[in-house]
């Protein structure tokens, strides 16, 4: 266990992302509000220059295809999400995020999670 599991009860990792499509720091800005949305982000810093961000997150609240959901619903593309933590990395590439609408709050949220609010109760 390491120091910010004990302090915050979390297990955070970071994410380096590849982003295409930016042309300028207002893009940089709208994603980082973007991803900055989903449950269990803790920080997020994207450069235009370099086209590319840093994701610091609580693994166990936050998949990857939500990271390609946020870009993708601001207009631009994730090329590359390489997770660093617990000493292993897991790279990937061109993986197509689930289905479904690219409203920014329902883009964001868990398919399963959606999907059990929307069942009928008797």
């Amino acid at each position: 266990m390491n120091r910010d599991e004990r302090f915050f009860g979390e297990r955070l990792e970071e994410a380096v992302l590849r982003i295409g499509g930016m042309r300028g720091e207002e893009c940089a800005r709208a994603i980082e509000g973007s991803i900055g949305l989903i449950g269990g982000v803790r920080s997020v810093r994207v450069s235009s220059t370099t086209r590319s961000g840093r994701v610091l997150f609580d693994a166990a609240r936050v998949r990857d295809w939500q990271f390609e959901r946020a870009v993708r619903v601001m207009g631009f593309e994730l090329e590359r999400c390489e997770r660093l933590g617990a000493g292993m990395s897991q790279g990937w590439a061109n993986r197509a995020a689930p289905a479904g609408p690219l409203d920014p709050r329902a883009a964001l949220e868990d398919p399963a999670l959606a999907a059990s609010r929307t069942k009928p109760t008797a």
